[in-house]
């Protein structure tokens, strides 16, 4: 037989969500929730909490009015409304039951004491500008994903994210000179050497800006 197109097998797909302006539920008001609730606010969602008691930084933030919260127990009637839910309770059996209930209605659900039956899992992530490299054990190993992370830091400078809103700007540029998409795709893939990307990862943006024009200006099927 030969080899299989479809390749290894994946737990999880790995996507990228947009939860911009969209109502994220998070049931407990914990230290889990706290990341949970951080995360979900770096990606734009509007974000409700529902528990008795809140973390001190929670409560801050419900002050501030950058999420909302509901000091009560959850009631099944909380998820009609929402997008995605997280089931971050101290109480493993209620995140089991809003777990089953989010399925039921077909939502994204995150419950953070069991990834094996969630419908989403938070990867640990590294995030400079728009570059953002995500690490997932598909929930066997956090600790590992948090570790593998926590090496790549080391590697990518934090003006990463600057010579990245540079290259999008450039690229622009780049389309306008070369019409037909076959010959960009071919600049772009001689131009982005291994020098080039670690001037990127050094967040070297005034070398890495010299090196590209000049790449450019050579490149025969360029205007």
């Amino acid at each position: 037989m030969g080899e299989s197109l479809i390749g290894t097998f994946m737990t999880f797909l790995p996507v990228n969500l947009s939860i911009e302006d969209r109502l994220c539920l998070v049931i407990g008001g914990g230290r889990v929730a706290v990341r949970k609730v951080q995360t979900l606010l770096q990606a734009g969602a509007k974000v409700r909490v529902i528990s008795p008691d809140l973390d001190p930084r929670l409560q801050k933030l419900a002050t501030a009015g950058r999420i909302q919260w509901k000091p009560r127990r959850f009631k099944k009637c909380d998820l009609k409304p929402a997008w995605l839910v997280i089931a971050a309770a101290a109480d493993r059996d209620l995140n089991r039951q809003i777990q089953t209930e989010a399925k039921r209605r077909r939502l994204w659900v995150n419950a953070v004491d069991d990834p094996e039956n969630s419908s989403v899992i938070f990867p640990s992530f590294l995030c400079r500008g728009g570059l953002v490299v995500a690490i997932s054990t598909s929930g066997q190993s956090p600790a590992l994903s948090r570790k593998i992370r926590e090496s790549l830091e080391h590697q990518w400078n934090p003006k990463t994210g600057t010579c990245l809103e540079w290259i999008g700007r450039f690229r622009e540029q780049v389309k306008a000179k070369i019409s037909n998409p076959r010959q960009r795709f071919r600049f772009w893939d001689q131009a982005l050497t291994p020098k080039v990307i670690k001037l990127i990862r050094q967040g070297k943006i005034a070398e890495l800006k010299r090196s590209l024009k000049t790449q450019f200006k050579k490149f025969p099927g360029a205007k």
